[in-house]
């Protein structure tokens, strides 16, 4: 990830930070970022923020590689029961 990225994904991720109304955590290695949201509309909150600022820079995220996915102690069961599984790469 460039600088530029990433500095778009720290603005994003800053601006939602003091809005949001759970735990944040951003991880990234290499050109990939994971950021996790303890409340769903935080996430999706992010996502739109993201997207647009990215626009901004005549950027935009793959959505084949961008999703929202539950993760947790119980996420996996939660998402086999509602038939959302993630396949894993």
């Amino acid at each position: 990830m460039c600088t530029c990225t990433t500095s778009l994904i720290s603005g994003c991720s800053n601006g939602v930070k003091r809005h949001a109304r759970g735990m944040i955590v951003v991880v990234r290695y290499a050109d990939d970022v994971v950021v996790g949201f303890q409340n769903p509309d935080d996430a999706s909150r992010f996502r739109r923020e993201m997207e647009v600022r990215f626009q901004e820079f005549g950027l935009a995220v793959h959505p084949d590689k961008t999703r929202l996915t539950r993760f947790g102690r119980f996420a996996h069961e939660q998402n086999r029961k509602r038939g959302d599984l993630v396949r894993l790469a």
